[in-house]
């Protein structure tokens, strides 16, 4: 349209803006999650440094989808994140794209410098987070379960550099409950940026009541699962004293997240969630190593 603007239509770039695109704290994340999955399939000779490259590549792979993202959104950003580099015009479209498909390029390299397996994930990992960006995330529910499909995989690829990725599927299959439960809270979170923007997630084609039901169905099927390894004494003691610690973090979040919450109340949950998260990666690092 004459005289508007488009967010991030600029070309240009700001250095530090392009750290903040690629959302260092995330990619940490997934790289954290490797190198616990490799602690989970019990590393070989040589393996801490296939997992470390690993983990490099995960933290690659999720630079490059957290840049490409967002381009794609940069116009339901300006309404629901108005402060991320590309809606905010402080990187400009082409310069985060470049900065995507190095991002990308650089994974793929290094899952490749790991084993053929590892560089076939690592380009499954680019191919998924292309097609959620440019496709799928127009599809309800297709597209938070694909999202937490490609988030829980950093644990697959730490099995992957150690030659024995069969042990990582229970900590992949709870890792997943808890991207997609999360997922599904950050699309009612968004809802009003994602609606101007022709985005229809589950809590636009649902409601966000709906689709707050969804999540808050998934938080407790996680809860119940994580419980199973306990029972079967699958991980040591220190499993179940950081899944307390979760299990209390995930509690507060059915309190938080309920019908009716606002924005902000919201986004706290999905904070929450991903501090959870973050303590179960925690206990299976505990629980293997104790």
């Amino acid at each position: 349209m004459a005289g508007r603007s488009v967010p991030g239509s600029a070309s240009g770039s700001d250095a530090g803006a392009l750290l903040r695109l690629a959302r260092p704290v995330n990619g940490a994340l997934a790289g954290c999650a490797v190198l616990v999955g490799a602690c989970v399939a019990g590393l070989v000779d040589g393996g801490l440094r296939a997992a470390a490259l690993g983990a490099l590549a995960a933290f690659g792979a999720a630079s490059g989808a957290n840049a490409l993202n967002d381009v794609v959104d940069r116009r339901a950003d300006a309404v629901n994140r108005p402060r991320r580099p590309v809606a905010a015009g402080r990187v400009g479209v082409r310069a985060a794209l470049a900065a995507a498909v190095v991002a990308y390029a650089g994974a793929v390299a290094l899952g490749f410098a790991v084993s053929p397996v590892a560089g076939a994930l690592a380009l499954a990992w680019v191919a998924a987070t292309a097609l959620y960006s440019l496709a799928v995330k127009r599809v309800p529910l297709a597209s938070n379960a694909l999202a937490a499909a490609v988030a829980a995989s950093p644990l697959v690829m730490g099995g992957v550099t150690q030659g024995r990725p069969g042990p990582s599927s229970a900590p992949f299959a709870l890792a997943f409950l808890a991207h997609l439960a999360r997922e599904i809270v950050k699309d009612v979170e968004d809802l009003e940026g994602d609606s101007a923007a022709g985005v229809r997630t589950i809590a636009a084609a649902a409601g966000p009541r709906a689709a707050l039901t969804v999540a808050r169905l998934v938080i407790v099927a996680l809860i119940a699962a994580a419980a199973v390894p306990l029972a079967n004494r699958t991980y040591g003691w220190g499993y179940g004293a950081a899944l307390v610690g979760a299990d209390a973090l995930l509690v507060w979040t059915l309190a938080t997240a309920v019908p009716g919450a606002d924005r902000a109340a919201l986004g706290r949950a999905s904070r929450l969630l991903k501090w959870a998260m973050v303590l179960g990666l925690l206990a299976f690092l505990l629980g293997t190593l104790l």
